[in-house]
C-alpha cells in the first residue's frame, strides 16, 4: 500500500470549469443579479419569503446585540434555536456579513451565496473525481453536471440544502484519502466532525450513504480476507466516528431537542407501514420525468405526486441520460481498463476484473431498487414518514458514471451505437412529451432544449466514434461541452425566469422596515421594562415580522414547532391556525381574548383606528400606526389561588410531569408580578407578592432546559394547560427567575472536548513510533482504537509484568522496511574487523 496521496489536478481544467459555471450562473440569474428580484420565492417554497429570510435577520439581530441564547424568543411562543440551521457553514457566513451590513440589506446577498455553493459544490466535485485516473474534459463535465444537479438547482432554493452535495462530496474524498493512505486520517475526522456541526439531520444522511460507501470501496480495492476487510473498514469507521464525536458540542443539543419536544418524530403508523408503503403511479412517473428535465412536472401549477419541491428531482443534464446508457454497455470495458492500470502500476494487489464488472451491475440494480421503493426515504428521513430529500446521495454515484463514461468514450474514441440509439430514443421520447402535452404547464422552451440538445449530442458522439474525423475530435468534443452547456442553462432558466419572488426595495421591504411601525415599537420598549408580548394586525409576512423587528409574539411559521405548544394550540386556542398545524396567525384568534391575555399579549399595533378587540385602549399613535393595550395585563404571568386550580391537578401521560389547568378569569387580581425583560432571551427575572397560596402560571413553553428559581432554589414545574410553565408559590414575597440552558449542550461540549482530547493522543502515539523506527511507516495493520488500547496495556504491565510488557509493546511496534534491514547488516559488517 502506498503512503502517498496526491490528486492529480489540472489548474486549467480547473479554470475553465470555474469560468462555465460563473457563466451559467450569470444568465440563469440575471434577474436577481441585474434585475428587481430577491432569490425569495411567493409562488411555490414560500417557506423562503416567509420564514427563512425573518430567521436568517433575527438570528443576525441577536449576533448584532450580543444576545448569543440558543432560546428564540422572536418566534411565535418561543423555540430553541438549535434546530434552525445555526452552524451552517454557508449560512454563518451570510449571517457573519449580515452582521456588518444590516438585516435590511441580507436578502439581496442570497444569489451570491446561492452562486457560491453552486461553485464550490463543482469545484469539490472535480477534486474528487481527481483521485481516480480520469480524463480532465470528462472530470469538468461530471463535475458541472454535479453543480448544476436538480437537488442543489431545486432543493438549493431552500438556502441551508444548496451546500449539502459540497459537504458529501468532500466526506467522499477524505475516504479515498485514507482509503489510499490510512496515515492521512486526520482530514477525514476533521472533515466528518463538521458534517455533523453543519447539521444532524444532514449528518444522519450522509453518514449512513458513507457507511455504504465505505464497504464497497474497501471491498473494490482489496480483499485479501475477512478479517482484513473487517480492519480495514472498521479502521476507517472508527476515525470517522472519532469526528462525529467531535461534532457532538452540536449533535446532542439537536437531538435532545428532536427527541424531548419537537413534533417532528410523531408518527402513529406503525413501522412496516412506513418501510412498506405502496405509491401510485404518479409518484413513480414523476420519478423518470424528473431525471430528463427539473421542471418536466410544472413549477407552482405543478402535477407531480407531492410538489415540485419535496418529489424526487433526478436531474442531471440530457448527457448524463444518454451516458447512462452507455456506461451500461461499457462497464466490462471500464473494468478491464481498470484492472490493467492497476497491474501496470505495480500494485501489491490485484484488481479482479470480474468483481469489478458484477460489482458495477449489482451497484445499479440496487441504487434503481431503493430510489423505487418508498422505504429507503423512511430509513433516511429518521424512520418517521417517507421523504425525498434524501436523493442528493445519488448525485456523487451520478457524477462517477458520466466520469467514467465519458472517459472511456474518449478513450475508445467510439460509443456503443446500440446504447446511443436506446439513449437517444427513450430521452427524445420523454422530452417530445412534455414539450407537446398541452395538459402540462412545465416551461415549453426547456423540453424544446433538453430535446434539440438530444438530437445534437446523439450526432456528436456519432461522429466522435468516426476514425475519418479523427483531426476533428478535440474540436467535436468541444461542441459536445457546449451543447451540456445550453441543456443546464436552458433548464436552469425555467426553474428560476419569470418567478413570483420578494422584489429589491418593493412591499417586503416596506413593511418590514416601515418608519412608523419603528417608531411605535421602540416607544413601547422605552416605556414599559416587562416581558410581554406583543402582536400585529398587519405585516410583510403572515407571521414572522417579529422575527425582523424585534418584538415577543405568539404568531408564527414553524415546521419544528414544541409539540407541547402544538397540543395547547389543538385544545384552547384553535382559531389561531392558518392551513396547517405549522402557521400560527394572531388575527385569526384575536376574538379570543382570555387566551391572548393568558399568554401575555399587551400590546397590539393596528392602521386601524376603531380596532374592535374587547379589552384593549389606545395607548399611543404614529403615523398611521395606532398602539393598542390590555389595560389588565402586566407580562406573561398571572397568579391562581390553589382554591380555584387544585381540582386541576394531574399528571401527564408520561407519568412524571405534573399538570395543571388554569382560567385567566380566575386569576388572583391583588397579587403583584413583575416580570422584567433583560434583552437576552435565555432569563427573566421578576418579583411576586401574594397573599395566599397558589400557582404561579408563566406563559413560556414547558420544554426541557427550562428551570424556575423560587428566592434561589430551584422549584418543581408543572405543565400548564398543556404547553406553559408553572410553579407552586406560598403567601409572601418572593423572587422568581427563569433560566434557559440548552438541553444536551453541556455533555455535547464535553463529549467534543474529550474526542478532541483523543484525537491529539493518537496524533502524538503515531508521531512517537515515527520517532522510534525512524520513518513515517504504514500502520494500516493496526486500527486507531488498537493503537491506543495496547499503549493503555503496556503501560499497566510495565509496573505488573515486565516481561509480558515487552510482548504488548512488540505489537505496537510496525515492522521495519526490508531495505533498512539492508542497510543496517551492510553498516554492521562495515564496522566489523576483516
Amino acid at each position: 500500500m502506498t503512503n502517498n496521496f496526491k490528486l492529480k489536478l489540472n489548474r486549467m481544467t480547473m479554470l475553465v470549469l470555474a469560468a462555465a459555471i460563473g457563466a451559467t450562473c450569470l444568465i440563469v440569474f440575471r434577474e436577481y443579479i441585474f434585475g428587481s428580484r430577491i432569490l425569495a420565492f411567493y409562488d411555490i417554497g414560500s417557506d423562503t419569503a416567509e420564514q427563512y429570510l425573518s430567521l436568517y435577520a433575527m438570528l443576525i439581530r441577536k449576533l448584532q446585540t450580543g444576545d448569543l441564547t440558543l432560546w428564540g424568543a422572536d418566534n411565535g411562543f418561543g423555540i430553541n434555536l438549535n434546530m434552525l440551521n445555526m452552524t451552517n457553514p454557508a449560512l454563518m457566513l451570510l449571517y457573519i456579513t449580515g452582521a456588518v451590513i444590516g438585516t435590511e440589506r441580507m436578502p439581496y446577498l442570497l444569489v451570491y451565496l446561492y452562486m457560491l455553493e453552486i461553485m464550490a459544490a463543482g469545484i469539490c466535485c472535480y477534486l474528487y473525481l481527481s483521485v481516480f485516473r480520469l480524463d480532465e474534459r470528462a472530470k469538468a463535465m461530471a463535475s458541472y453536471m454535479y453543480c448544476f444537479s436538480g437537488f442543489i438547482m431545486v432543493w438549493g432554493q431552500h438556502y441551508q440544502f444548496a451546500i449539502v452535495p459540497t459537504l458529501l462530496i468532500l466526506e467522499m474524498l477524505f475516504i479515498e484519502r485514507c482509503i489510499r493512505c490510512p496515515r492521512k486520517w486526520k482530514g477525514l475526522t476533521v472533515m466528518t466532525a463538521f458534517l455533523v456541526f453543519n447539521s444532524m439531520y444532514i449528518a444522519y444522511m450522509c453518514l449512513i450513504f458513507c457507511a455504504f460507501y465505505v464497504c464497497v470501496r474497501v471491498l473494490l480495492r482489496r480483499l485479501r480476507s475477512f478479517k482484513r476487510y473487517f480492519w480495514d473498514a472498521f479502521h476507517l469507521a472508527w476515525v470517522m466516528g472519532l469526528g462525529v464525536g467531535i461534532g457532538f458540542i452540536t449533535l446532542l443539543p439537536a437531538v435532545a431537542a428532536i427527541l424531548s419536544v419537537s413534533s417532528r418524530l410523531a408518527t402513529q403508523e406503525p413501522l412496516f407501514q412506513r418501510l412498506f408503503v405502496t405509491y401510485p403511479k404518479v409518484y413513480y412517473s414523476t420519478l423518470v420525468a424528473r431525471l430528463f428535465g427539473s421542471t418536466f412536472k410544472g413549477i407552482s401549477d405543478y402535477r407531480g405526486f407531492f410538489n415540485y419541491y419535496e418529489d424526487p428531482c433526478l436531474y442531471f443534464s440530457i448527457l448524463f441520460a444518454l451516458l447512462l446508457v452507455q456506461y451500461i454497455f461499457l462497464i466490462p470495458s471500464i473494468s478491464g481498463n481498470v484492472a490493467s492500470l492497476a497491474e501496470s502500476s505495480g500494485k501489491k494487489f490485484r484488481v479482479n476484473k470480474i468483481k469489478l464488472i458484477v460489482t458495477q451491475y449489482v451497484l445499479l440494480v440496487f441504487v434503481a431498487a431503493c430510489l423505487c421503493w418508498a422505504g429507503t426515504g423512511t430509513i433516511f428521513n429518521g424512520f418517521t414518514a417517507f421523504f425525498s430529500r434524501y436523493m442528493f446521495i445519488v448525485m456523487p454515484y451520478f457524477a462517477l458514471i458520466a466520469a467514467f463514461a465519458m472517459h472511456e468514450i474518449i478513450r475508445l474514441k467510439k460509443v456503443s451505437y446500440i446504447a446511443l440509439a436506446i439513449g437517444v430514443l427513450v430521452t427524445g421520447r420523454f422530452c417530445l412529451v412534455y414539450f407537446i402535452d398541452p395538459g402540462m404547464s412545465n416551461p415549453k422552451y426547456a423540453a424544446l432544449a433538453h430535446l434539440v440538445c438530444c438530437i445534437l449530442m446523439g450526432a456528436v458522439l456519432v461522429a466522435f466514434s468516426i476514425d475519418a474525423l479523427d483531426a476533428f475530435r478535440r474540436y467535436i468534443i468541444l461542441g459536445l461541452i457546449f451543447l451540456l452547456f445550453v441543456d443546464v442553462t436552458a433548464d436552469n432558466i425555467a426553474n428560476f425566469r419569470g418567478r413570483d419572488t420578494v422584489q429589491k426595495g418593493g412591499k417586503y421591504f416596506e413593511e418590514l422596515y416601515d418608519v412608523d411601525t419603528k417608531d411605535a415599537l421602540r416607544w413601547i420598549r422605552e416605556n414599559d421594562g416587562q416581558w410581554f408580548r406583543t402582536e400585529k394586525g398587519y405585516g410583510a409576512t403572515l407571521a414572522t415580522d417579529s422575527m425582523v423587528q424585534g418584538y415577543h409574539p405568539v404568531s408564527a411559521y414553524n415546521s419544528t414547532q414544541n409539540a407541547n405548544i402544538q397540543n395547547y394550540v389543538a385544545m384552547y386556542w384553535d382559531d389561531l391556525l392558518f392551513a396547517d398545524i405549522n402557521h400560527y396567525i394572531y388575527v385569526l384568534g384575536c376574538a379570543n381574548t382570555d387566551q391572548s391575555k393568558l399568554c401575555g399579549i399587551k400590546y397590539v399595533l393596528s392602521r386601524n383606528e376603531e380596532l374592535d378587540i374587547p379589552g384593549t385602549e389606545m395607548a399611543a399613535k404614529f403615523g398611521d400606526v395606532v398602539v393598542y393595550r390590555f389595560a389588565d395585563v402586566e407580562n406573561i404571568c398571572s397568579y391562581y389561588p390553589y382554591d380555584e386550580v387544585s381540582g386541576t391537578f394531574g399528571t401527564a401521560s408520561d407519568g412524571l410531569t405534573d399538570t395543571v389547568t388554569v382560567n385567566y378569569e380566575q386569576r388572583d387580581d391583588l397579587a403583584k408580578i413583575s416580570m422584567l425583560d433583560s434583552g437576552k432571551d435565555d432569563r427573566i427575572d421578576g418579583e411576586v407578592t401574594v397573599f395566599q397560596k397558589g400557582v404561579l402560571f408563566i406563559a413560556i413553553p414547558y420544554e426541557n432546559g427550562w428551570s424556575v428559581y423560587v428566592d434561589g432554589k430551584k422549584a418543581a414545574m408543572r405543565k400548564a394547560n398543556e404547553g406553559f410553565i408553572a410553579v407552586d408559590l406560598e403567601a409572601g414575597i418572593h423572587s422568581v427567575t427563569l433560566k434557559y440552558v440548552c438541553p444536551g449542550l453541556i455533555k455535547g461540549i464535553i463529549i467534543t472536548i474529550f474526542s478532541i482530547a483523543l484525537m491529539v493522543a493518537f496524533y502524538y502515539l503515531e508521531k512517537r513510533r515515527d520517532k522510534k523506527t525512524g520513518g513515517a511507516d504504514d500502520w494500516s495493520r493496526m486500527t486507531p482504537a488498537e493503537l491506543l488500547l495496547c499503549t493503555f496495556i503496556v503501560l499497566i504491565l510495565r509496573k505488573v509484568n515486565p516481561e509480558k510488557a515487552e510482548v504488548w509493546q512488540k505489537k505496537l511496534e510496525p515492522p521495519a522496511k526490508k531495505g533498512r534491514k539492508r542497510k543496517r547488516r551492510r553498516r554492521k559488517r562495515a564496522k566489523e574487523p576483516s
